[in-house]
């Protein structure tokens, strides 16, 4: 999988708290968070 092209970091204002993640690396906690957060309407 390509990345999209980002411009320089150094040409970017980030906010205080801002983190970049990778989402190859956080995916799993991320679909178990949303399976735990949709099984409360009803959406399993």
């Amino acid at each position: 999988m390509r990345s999209p092209v980002l411009p320089p970091l150094r040409a970017l204002s980030w906010g205080s708290g801002i983190e970049i993640v990778d989402p190859e690396v956080v995916r799993e906690s991320y679909v178990a968070r949303l399976v735990e957060l949709r099984k409360s309407k009803g959406m399993d």
